[in-house]
C-alpha cells in the first residue's frame, strides 16, 4: 500500500494522517454520497418516465452518468485540496516538518510519471479524483513556508513530538512498526 511504497519517515506519515483526518472533519464522504444518490435518483426517474420503453432512457442515462462522473471528479479534486490545506496545518500543529513531509507527493508524482512516460497527453487527469501529485507537491511546499512546526513550537507541539518519538523508539524497527499499523 501507500505506507510501504511512499512513506519513509514520521513527517510524511504525519502529513498523510493529517490529510485523511481532514476528510473526516470536512465530512467529504457524506457530501459525496449525497450528491451521488441525488444523481442516481434522477437516472431512475428518467428510466421510469421514458415513453419509448427504455430506448431514449439509455442514451439519457449514459449522458447523466457521464455528468455524474465529471461532477464527482471535480468535487473530489476540491475535497482533496481542502484536505491538503487542513492536513498540512494539522501536521504542522503536531510539530512535523511539513517541508520534508510534502516530499511524499513528489514521490507519488515521480512514480506516476515513470508509469506514463510512453503515453501521450490523456484525459485521465481531467477525470481523476485527485489533483496531480506535482501540483500538490508544489502547493504543499509553498504552504510549508508558513505552516510548519516552528510556527507552533510555543504550544503543545514540542511535547507532542517528543511523545511521538518516544513511542516510535519503543518499537524495535520500522518493519514491525508498519506491521502494527496494518493490524490496527
Amino acid at each position: 500500500g501507500m505506507i510501504e511504497e511512499f512513506i519513509e519517515n514520521d513527517d510524511e506519515l504525519g502529513l498523510v494522517l493529517g490529510h485523511e483526518i481532514s476528510h473526516l472533519i470536512h465530512g467529504h464522504n457524506s457530501e459525496t454520497n449525497t450528491s451521488d444518490l441525488m444523481l442516481r435518483s434522477i437516472e431512475m426517474l428518467v428510466l421510469a418516465l421514458d415513453p419509448f420503453d427504455g430506448i431514449a432512457s439509455l442514451a439519457l442515462m449514459g449522458a447523466i452518468a457521464s455528468i455524474r462522473d465529471l461532477m464527482s471528479a471535480a468535487a473530489s479534486r476540491e475535497h482533496e485540496h481542502e484536505a491538503d490545506e487542513m492536513g498540512i496545518k494539522i501536521a504542522a500543529m503536531a510539530c512535523f516538518d511539513t517541508r520534508k513531509a510534502s516530499k511524499v507527493f513528489l514521490k507519488m508524482y515521480q512514480k506516476d510519471k515513470d508509469g506514463d512516460e510512453n503515453e501521450g497527453p490523456s484525459l485521465s487527469k481531467f477525470f481523476s479524483s485527485h489533483p496531480p501529485s506535482d501540483e500538490r507537491f508544489k502547493f504543499l511546499q509553498e504552504t510549508s513556508t508558513h505552516e510548519n512546526a516552528t510556527k507552533y513550537m510555543d504550544t503543545h507541539c514540542a511535547e507532542l513530538k517528543s511523545e511521538w518519538r518516544q513511542s516510535r523508539q519503543s518499537t524495535k524497527n520500522k518493519t514491525s512498526w508498519l506491521a502494527s499499523l496494518r493490524l490496527a
